[in-house]
This record gives C-alpha cells, structure tokens and sequence, in this order.
C-alpha cells in the first residue's frame, strides 16, 4: 500500500530560518503493482479523500502509522515555540485543527503531549502619558499587549524538530505565528 500526497508548503523554524519539512496534502491510498516487462507500476486508488492530479507524489505507507491509543500528559517544562503551519491550509485555527508547530522530540516532546496555545500579544500605540519622575511626558509609546491563552494542543506526531498537533479546545481564533507553550 502506498498513499498519495499533494505537495504544498514549505514549513519553516521562525527562530533559525531552517527548513524543516513541507506540508503535504493527502489525496489517497494506492495498491501499486510492477507492470509486466517495465519499469513502471501501475496503481489502483483505493481510498479517495480528495481530487489526486499529475505531480502529486506516491510513498510507501508510514509502517509508524498514528498510535491508536493517546494517553495525554502535562509537556515538559520550557517548551516554548509557535504555530508553523495549518493542514488544510485555511487561515486561522480553531477546535479541531491540526497544526504543525517548531519543536520536536529533540525539546523532549512525545506523541500524548498536552500545550498551551497563546494568541500573540499587539504592540499597540498607548494614546495616554505616562508619569516619568513626576512630569508628564508628550510622545506615545507602543505597548506590548500580553500573550492570552486561547486553545489546547495535543500533540499526535513528532518529528526531529517540529511536531503535529489537534487543537482540542479554543476560546478564540488562533494563526500562524501564534504561541504554543508549556502549560
């Protein structure tokens, strides 16, 4: 058995700039078989989950496939990354979405890990003064809103350096970039 998969985009660590795998797209599974005196293979989709067009790429079938049983459990203290890119490729994440994040089994994440998601905090423009030794001050400054807690992520699959996760909790809308921590 092998699947199919649609390329899509590269996933990149925002803290070094490395590449760290694409996101890619399931379209199906295949039985593929040699073609008699070729060497090309003929293959038969056996399960469609979506349209499979030319250039889409064939693997043999991940024999560590997802673990049927997934004991959560609290992550280990300091991991601290973001949201690296969104299956499906919509644009902002809620309850049961799955995402790619930037740390891995490398910061001592496992499959059954439990996160914490932050909605990064504005920097907004604070358009009241501040006391500075007792004088008023004229210029605005920017202010750096704090992080709030908007969802839970559990971890599913780990890789070297960056990880998958379902979103099993949201109070409000998440997006690349957003924070994922320790809870």
């Amino acid at each position: 058995r092998y699947s199919i998969v649609h390329p899509g985009e590269a996933l990149h660590d925002p803290d070094t700039g490395d590449l760290l795998g694409y996101m890619a797209l399931a379209t199906a599974t295949a039985q593929v078989t040699p073609a008699a005196g070729s060497d090309l293979s003929n293959a038969v989709l056996l399960e469609s989950l979506r349209e499979t067009l030319r250039g889409d790429l064939v693997f043999p079938e991940d024999a560590s496939r997802l673990a049927a049983d997934i004991t959560p459990r609290r992550a280990p203290e300091g991991i601290d990354g973001q949201i690296i890119g969104i299956v499906n490729g919509v644009q902002l994440v809620g309850a049961y979405n799955v995402v790619a994040i930037n740390r891995g089994s490398r910061d001592g994440l496992t499959v059954g890990h439990v996160l914490a998601l932050h909605q990064r905090g504005e920097k907004v423009s604070d358009p009241g003064c501040e006391r500075q030794r007792g004088k008023m001050c004229t210029s605005r400054s920017d202010v750096q809103l704090p992080d709030e807690r908007t969802g839970t992520l559990l971890v599913f699959k780990t890789y070297d350096r960056m990880s998958f996760g379902l979103v099993t909790g949201a109070t409000s809308e998440m997006r690349v970039a957003d924070g994922v921590r320790t809870p």
